[in-house]
């Protein structure tokens, strides 16, 4: 059985330790980085912002809902390190152990546990915190802040290269980095999506070196240890992201022929060759048995709308429906518009059921009414923009796809307010990318 943390006197003060360590050799960081990098003024910001943001999750995790999977992951990492101190050779064979050989072990710390979340990420995270955990001296408290200033520092890699890149927008962009409410505090409390959205903010600092031929080693090796942290942990994200990739690339493909039919001739080839590829790579990469196979990806979506709908899950949520839906590639296809509806437009006030859902019902609010302002002022720049410009077009793809895979599979708010963060954050950067720059266009068109 799963128990809640206790936060005493200890933790407290061992907290209040590392926050003082933190912010000593932040503001130190920053002094010495403001004056070559303007952006870094906004460095205390958003590590604040991420650590007041676990501070939030750990209050409404103890003392609103009283239950959840991050205390599942603590327990579990908490058995991890018990037993690795009271059998330090067995213990470290039991770390490196992947899930499908901890039947075969003497100790396997998840078989006392009766609970309804994948096992393999489950087990994969839960090794993966018990690192912080032992920073943390067994703190729940203490390993959710380390956590959640690590994820800081992959988005401010992130944040960095992207103000950057697009010059005078820093000020706009702390808002979807660092300034969602929903997103701040559910990314920065011991979940996987804290690990997550930290991996995002790696991941553009490593994919605009790439496309700008810098750092290209560094970036190129940071890209496959993000993927593989990915496979372990999240792996609809690796697939996700993949697909994303492939469809980013396509228009780049042959754009100096001149020639229509040659193009599109060279496209498609590319295409093929790609799946084939990808297929193969998939093969190798997940287990043959596994929900996240090809062959597999419907009806593990399936599972996903069915796993969120029992019981134990919308149990005080606000849970919602797409219908009825075919999980073919056509069904699929056909729910895209209700998808992404749900994602960026839903909860409405009106299917709020708890205080949490309702924070996410204002955002969505006001996201609409960001809708309506975008129509009649960007319009068409929009698209010309985004053609133009190879990481914004990305972030639309990325944020659209997994839109569309998270709308169809949460099924219940909780778990679509952590699920959509990834598809928001990276919407709303390009967003305020894009508004930014037509804003731009029209001042140096009015002088």
């Amino acid at each position: 059985m799963v128990t809640l943390p206790n936060i005493g006197l200890f933790d407290l003060g061992l907290g209040v330790t590392y926050l003082f360590l933190i912010y000593f050799f932040a503001f130190r960081f920053q002094r010495s980085k403001v004056e070559m990098n303007k952006n870094y003024r906004f460095f205390l910001i958003g590590l604040s912002s991420k650590i007041i943001g676990s501070l939030c999750f750990i209050g409404i995790s103890l003392f609103y809902y009283e239950k959840g999977d991050t205390f599942l992951y603590f327990q579990i990492t908490q058995d991890i390190q018990e037993y690795l101190f009271s059998n330090p050779t067995e213990g470290l064979q039991l770390i490196f152990s992947p899930y499908s050989k901890l039947a075969s072990l003497s100790y396997n710390p998840l078989e006392v546990y009766d609970y309804n979340y994948e096992r393999g990420s489950t087990w994969n995270f839960s090794r993966l915190l018990l690192i912080f955990n032992l920073l943390g001296g067994g703190s729940y408290l203490v390993t959710s802040i380390l956590l959640s200033v690590t994820s800081f520092f992959g988005l401010w890699l992130g944040f960095i290269s992207l103000t950057k890149l697009y010059k005078g927008v820093s000020k706009y962009m702390l808002v979807p980095f660092f300034l969602i409410p929903t997103a701040v505090i559910w990314s920065s409390g011991i979940l996987k999506d804290t690990i997550v959205i930290g991996i995002l903010g790696v991941f553009i600092f490593a994919f605009i070196n790439l496309i700008n031929k810098k750092k290209v080693y560094l970036s190129a090796g940071l890209l496959v240890f993000l993927f593989f942290i990915l496979q372990v942990i999240k792996p609809i994200l690796v697939i996700v992201l993949t697909l994303s990739i492939i469809l980013w690339y396509i228009p780049q493909i042959a754009s100096s022929i001149k020639k229509i039919t040659h193009r599109i001739a060279i496209r498609l080839v590319y295409i093929f060759i790609t799946l084939v590829v990808g297929y193969q790579i998939n093969d190798v990469l997940v287990d043959g048995n596994s929900k996240y196979k090809i062959e597999n990806l419907f009806s593990t979506l399936k599972g996903f709308q069915t796993f969120h709908s029992m019981d134990v899950f919308v149990e005080g949520q606000s849970n919602y429906t797409l219908g009825k839906v075919d999980y073919t590639f056509l069904g699929v296809f056909l729910k895209i518009p209700e998808s992404l509806n749900v994602v960026f437009l839903r909860p409405y006030l009106w299917e709020v059921r708890n205080l949490p859902t309702l924070l996410g019902a204002l955002e969505s609010l006001v996201l609409f009414l960001f809708f309506i302002y975008i129509f009649y002022t960007v319009r068409i720049f929009f698209v010309r923009y985004l053609l133009s410009d190879r990481i914004v077009l990305f972030m639309i793809i990325f944020s659209l796809i997994y839109s569309i895979v998270v709308g169809i599979s949460a099924y219940n708010f909780g778990a679509l307010s952590r699920y959509k963060i990834p598809a928001i954050f990276m919407f709303m950067n390009s967003i305020v990318i894009i508004i930014s720059y037509k804003n731009k266009f029209k001042v140096n068109r009015s002088k």
